[in-house]
């Protein structure tokens, strides 16, 4: 796909219509009737007020609209005129923008032709397709504007404003105003301050870019129009018109749960690649388009995890995704995520191979900082003989290989490709190849690791501290004596002789420190026994802890516990949480170190 080329709107053209913007903004005529179809007979041109019968019309002045809401100050207090000022800057851009779509298409000459009534009726279609197209210019481009501007002013407000009703992309002119008079009406609603002046008109704004997701205009793709990315250097104000990633965002993502630096253990130098990475990928220059990165050479843009299930490989994704969203945030820079797994696989011919290219163009897009991870990567796309390989693999396989070394192998290094592979000798041999960076993880690497991850994990039931002694067996109850009996179970001689060693070597289990050196030790013994296993003993922990009968009273009256708020349930149910003991986290690792080894020996 052509990426779309960078216009600068120069200042001066900008500053023309400011006149004529302010009067708008000052008052205009607005009817029901400029949002209804037009009769074909009538000539329509952007900046004229709409001529016809005009039924229950009224006068619309924003601007009063917007003074009222301190009524004791005449003049404009300084965030009133803020936001006056993002109106009709926002107003005299879109302005600019639909002159310059009038000029690149045919719209000006088949506007003129209808004025003098020469328009051929085999155009009327044409010139309705083009208005259309300018109203969407217009208005996409004007909230676009006013949430670059003023988006970054947060404050309390947590009404939920209506929807606009009636929007049609008939004129740029009837368009803007008639989100301008929906602008006015919740305004006097629900602006009561200043302070929620701000937030209204950026609540509005979203509204809008909402709206018009549901009315993009057709054609587009034929449009010129389509391929120019212009940009304010006033503001640093880049906007795009039809962008195709909105169809990207139609699709329902899944939510990532991100990771931060204190969560992942171990894989330490797979963690330091990441974090360079991350720092890397945000260095993209939005105005060129391009990571000074690529020039300087010595980069890779895509990389592949791969190693044993549960050794960390879906937390380093994490722990990527995250970092950059956070680099992201602080820079004001869009941040898109898109993991594609099996669920691309499709029947139909064809399918596949459509929902993998659509995934590559939702990365590629030139207007985000992106991440696209491949789950599953030696599944998906399978061997190179076609005898191995499904027709969906070998479609998926295709759309890879053209994107990572075939011909559209062209980075601008605002996103990375990241395959994730349990078993990378399975992974389609000349996709191999083309993977700049490989990435191997493994389990935990020390006991250190295994202590910080129980420290972490653990803290909000123990006393952080990785020498922090843990509370020994109380029974206080029969099903806590049945319980105590329980964990001395018999072990399998193999792990009752690495218990033993252990205890001789540290003594008993009594702190985390040393409950991570035993994990560690059970780790060199069966490599089974990986992050993901020790993650589940710690959730198994924290659930023993809740093996307790709730009150009936919670619940005959919701009063009590349902309908409290959230912060108090927490703290009610932490207090009816049971004391955590050394017995009842040996008890659980025996239990899973006792399942691996079963495994272990079953396969053999």
């Amino acid at each position: 796909m052509e990426h779309p080329q960078l216009i600068a709107l120069q200042e001066s053209t900008i500053t023309a219509y400011y006149q004529h913007v302010y009067g708008t903004l000052t008052e205009f005529n607005y009817s029901m009737l400029d949002t209804q179809e037009r009769p074909s007979t009538t000539p329509i041109w952007p900046y004229t007020t709409t001529s016809g019968n005009a039924i229950q019309q009224r006068k619309v002045k924003l601007i009063q609209c917007i003074t009222n809401i301190t009524p004791h100050n005449p003049l404009a207090s300084e965030k009133q005129h803020h936001v006056i000022s993002c109106l009709q800057r926002g107003l005299a851009i879109a302005t600019a923008l639909v002159e310059q779509f009038s000029t690149v298409t045919k719209l000006k000459q088949l506007q003129e032709e209808n004025i003098q009534s020469l328009l051929p009726p085999e155009k009327r279609n044409e010139l309705t397709t083009l208005h259309s197209q300018a109203s969407y210019v217009a208005l996409h481009c004007l909230a676009h504007y006013l949430l670059h501007q003023l988006a970054s002013s947060k404050y309390d407000f947590e009404q939920r404003l209506p929807s606009i009703k009636q929007l049609k992309l008939n004129s740029p002119l009837d368009s803007v105003k008639h989100f301008l008079a929906y602008l006015a009406e919740v305004i006097n609603s629900y602006a009561k301050t200043d302070q929620c002046l701000t937030d209204v008109v950026v609540q509005a704004s979203k509204i809008l870019i909402g709206t018009l997701s549901t009315l993009c205009p057709t054609q587009t793709q034929n449009n010129p129009f389509f391929h120019t990315h212009y940009h304010v250097a006033k503001e640093d104000f880049s906007w795009t018109i039809f962008l195709p990633p909105h169809q990207a965002y139609r699709k329902k993502l899944l939510p990532v749960n991100f990771k931060q630096s204190h969560e992942v253990f171990g894989n330490f130098m797979a963690k330091q690649e990441i974090q360079k990475l991350a720092k890397i990928l945000v260095c993209y220059d939005f105005k060129r388009q391009l990571n000074p990165f690529i020039a300087l050479g010595g980069v890779h843009f895509n990389f592949m995890l791969s190693g044993i299930p549960g050794s960390g490989k879906t937390t380093l994704i994490q722990f990527l995704a995250g970092l950059v969203k956070h680099y992201c945030e602080v820079a004001n820079y869009p941040f898109y995520f898109e993991n594609l797994d099996i669920n691309c696989l499709h029947p139909y011919q064809g399918q596949s191979a459509a929902n993998a290219n659509q995934f590559i163009q939702n990365v590629l897009n030139p207007y985000t900082i992106a991440i696209g991870c491949i789950d599953q990567a030696d599944f998906l796309t399978g061997k190179q003989s076609p005898h191995q390989t499904a027709p969906g693999q070998h479609e998926i396989t295709t759309a890879l290989l053209d994107t990572l070394c075939g011909i559209r192998a062209h980075s601008k290094g605002n996103c990375v490709f990241a395959l994730v592979s349990n078993n990378p000798d399975n992974l389609n041999p000349q996709l191999k190849q083309c993977i700049s960076t490989h990435l191997e993880t493994d389990k935990v690497q020390s006991s250190a690791d295994l202590t910080k991850l129980l420290n972490h994990s653990l803290g909000d039931i123990v006393t952080k501290g990785e020498d922090t002694r843990l509370n020994p067996r109380y029974p206080s109850s029969n099903e806590d004596k049945k319980e105590q009996s329980s964990a001395d179970l018999k072990l399998s001689d193999q792990l009752q002789m690495l218990y033993q060693e252990t205890i001789t070597e540290i003594g008993e289990l009594n702190t985390l420190s040393q409950f991570g050196y035993y994990l560690h030790k059970i780790q060199q013994t069966y490599p089974q026994f990986t992050y993901r296993i020790i993650k589940q003993i710690i959730d198994a922990v924290k659930a023993s802890c809740f093996d307790i009968a709730l009150p009936d009273e919670w619940f005959e009256n919701p009063l009590l516990f349902l309908h409290k708020p959230y912060e108090e349930k927490v703290n009610m149910l932490a207090e009816l949480r049971r004391p955590f003991d050394a017995s009842i986290l040996l008890q659980i690792t025996h239990s899973y170190a006792e399942r691996i080894l079963k495994l272990t020996s079953t396969s053999d």
